[in-house]
């Protein structure tokens, strides 16, 4: 749906809450950090644990404003 109708190259969640402008920031959790977080650190797991939580809220905001173009297939 967003390569075909947004006309996106990228299919990223980054990219489609780009172009929806979206309240919520994409963010990133580096090799480093999840390395700390397998080692058991548990400042890292809960930067993991965050950004995780930010990654559901833009899934479902992308999705609330999606779910016209995907049940409107005229």
């Amino acid at each position: 749906l967003a390569k075909d109708r947004l006309a996106l190259q990228s299919r990223s969640l980054r990219s489609v809450a780009k172009l929806l402008r979206l309240e919520l920031t994409k963010t990133d959790v580096s090799p480093e950090e999840w390395m700390r977080a397998m080692a058991g650190s548990r400042a890292a797991l809960d930067s993991i644990t965050q950004h995780c939580l930010v990654d559901v809220d833009i899934t479902a905001q992308v999705l609330s404003a999606l779910e016209p173009m995907v049940y409107n297939t005229a």
